[in-house]
This record gives C-alpha cells, structure tokens and sequence, in this order.
C-alpha cells in the first residue's frame, strides 16, 4: 500500500482530536523528484538533538537524484538515517503505539514502508535506593520507571544468553508494554503458558501500575489470606529469585517488579541472609519469625488472660489491669481491636502524609 502524507496526518488530527503535542514535520526531500517526506512525533517524548542529527539532517543533506518513492525510502533506511533503533511498521496503524512510546516515524510520500526511529528522550527519575527493601550490605541500586533501564539493570547482572526477555502489551487505552523476564533453563515451561495465558486475557483499559494485574495472576477460588504475587525493587532479589526458576514481570511506568509465584516465608527474607554467616543469618530469619507469632498471638493472649484468666497475672499487673479496665467503659475486646485500628491509622499516615507534617 502506497501512503499518503495528507490522508495520514488527517488521520491522525482526527484520533487525536488536534491535540497540541502532536507534531507531524512535513518536508521536500532533495531530488529531482521534488518527493514529500514526514516525521511525526510527539513533543515531551523525543530527544530533539538526537532527532536532528540522526534524522532531520541526514534526511534533508542526501540527494537522491531522480529516484522515485519506493527508492528513496529503501535508501533512506538502509543508508541514510544514523540511528541504531530503526524499525519497519507494517502497517499506519501502528504509528500511535510508536509515537507514545517516544519514537519518530518516518513516512515516504508514494512509498509502501513506515519507518519507526528510536530517539526517545523523555525525562525521569534516575536509579536511587529503593525506600522500601533497605539492606546493609548489599546494592543500592533500586529499580524505576522506565522499562528499558530495568531491563538493563537484570541484563547487567546476569550475564547469560539464556536470560530471556518477552515483550507483551496490556490495557486497550493505556498500551502499557511489559516483559517477562526468566531464564530459560531454570523456568516451568507449564508455568510460563500459564502466565501469558493470564496476561493475554487482561481485559483492563489501563493499566498504569504492576497492581493492576495482580489479580489475574492470582489463582481463582484459593482462598488464601497472602498474595502468591512478590514484589520487589532490588535487581540483584529479582535475579536471585530468577535462578530459581521464578518468572519476573517488569511493567513499563513502575519501579516495583512483579515476581511469580511467591512463597509466604519469602517475607522474612532479605539480601543481607547471603552477605552474613549462616550462624547469624539463621538468628536473624528465627527472630523475624518469632516478632511475626508474638505480634499474631499476643493480643489474643492478653485478652483471654484478661477477661477469663486474670489469676495468671503477677500480683502487681493484675491491680494495675484492674485499675485500668474500671476507668474504661469497653471491654478487653473492643479495646484491643480499637488500638490495633489506630495503629494502622498511624501507619497509613505516616506513610501518605507530606513529610514538612
């Protein structure tokens, strides 16, 4: 199919409703020919130097004498454009999908090839500590937003051909790329149809966080009170769950990565496990797991001991109790339940509230 500059750029005006970062550059190739081309991007996401000197430039310098359209756009890809990202489209329905991801598409007027050119450029946060999975001995590198820098980030650590990467899109609107992350030897192959089954069937809109697909990748009618869902933001967790036959599922907007399945006692662990000797590391691991039974049991004990046993109490803590539970006008019960609630109102705030508060 031959394209047309104007039957696209109207195209496109439409979809868009002439939304103002929308740019579609329209321009005269030098030849005899007088041959029209287009770049169409989207302003904010494109690296303007690196458009001009591996596109625009290029481009507009090279003569291309009296060769037609089908010519020109082969030699414009195979000899012209300087950038390594250059991709065939096959067909304009892809050209959306390209530009909101940061890319520059190139279009011949005449010529049946769309051409989509890596030159994203768009800002973000650079790696930091991740906030959440803090470690003494251990990387400082934590995951962020863009996908191809956490790709680069497991890639850099593992350094193996049998690292694999597949690229998958969810959400009808929002066209949120993802990978899925393992390595072939070590993962279930049942498992991994298993998931991009799930993922297939995603019917979102939009999905904007790795939240977002928990569900569809929680088994049905389980029942269970803990998610078979990790998450993480350390790279080097990722890949020592990865050499463990685990499946990663980085989501494109979100520095929080997607593990799969996940294990209850993976919560007491951390880095730092394999950076101590097995002595301390294994003290370590059996005090997380008593802090967890005592903070579980000890409510629940204290108000059987209150209300049913209190002869257990030594002499001195049993006045004390005593003396407390005549100046409130709720049971044992109703009180520990009101203070385990303003625990977690305290927990919830400290967490959302502005850090000047």
């Amino acid at each position: 199919m031959n394209y047309s500059i104007n039957e696209i750029k109207l195209s496109l005006q439409s979809q868009f409703d002439n939304s103002a970062d929308l740019s579609v550059r329209v321009f005269t190739l030098k030849s005899a020919l007088k041959i029209q081309a287009a770049v169409i991007t989207m302003e904010g996401l494109v690296d303007k130097e690196q458009l001009s000197q591996s596109v625009l430039n290029p481009l507009l310098t090279f003569d291309y004498g009296a060769r037609d359209s089908a010519a020109v756009s082969v030699i414009a890809y195979s000899s012209v454009m300087a950038s390594s990202d250059v991709i065939k489209l096959s067909s304009a329905d892809e050209i959306v999908t390209y530009i909101t991801s940061g890319f520059a598409v190139l279009m011949i007027n005449g010529a049946e090839e769309l051409y989509a050119v890596g030159v994203q450029g768009y800002s973000f946060r650079g790696v930091s500590e991740p906030e959440s999975e803090v470690v003494q001995r251990g990387s400082r590198e934590g995951f962020t937003e863009p996908l191809r820098v956490n790709m680069s980030m497991i890639r850099r650590r593992m350094k193996t051909p049998d690292l694999k990467f597949e690229q998958m899109t969810v959400g009808t609107d929002s066209k949120t790329q993802l990978m899925i992350c393992y390595l072939q030897s070590q993962v279930s192959l049942d498992l991994l149809n298993k998931l991009k089954n799930r993922l297939s069937g995603c019917n979102l809109e939009t999905v904007l966080a790795s939240g977002y697909l928990s569900d569809y990748l929680e088994d049905n009618g389980s029942g269970s009170l803990f998610s078979g869902v990790g998450i993480s933001e350390r790279p080097d967790t990722v890949c020592g769950k990865l050499t463990e036959g685990r499946i990663a599922i980085i989501v494109d907007g979100t520095p929080a990565v997607m593990i799969v399945p996940h294990l209850f006692v993976e919560e007491f662990q951390s880095v730092d496990d394999y950076s101590n000797r097995t002595y301390y590391a294994a003290f370590i691991r059996l005090m997380k797991y008593l802090s967890f039974f005592v903070s579980v049991f000890l409510p629940g004990l204290y108000v059987a001991l209150a209300q049913f046993h209190p002869e257990y109490f030594p002499t001195w803590l049993l006045i004390n109790t005593s003396e407390s539970l005549a100046q409130t006008p709720f049971p044992v019960t109703a009180e520990v339940l009101a203070i385990t609630v303003v625990y977690e109102i305290m927990k919830e705030a400290g967490l959302r509230i502005p850090k000047s508060l």
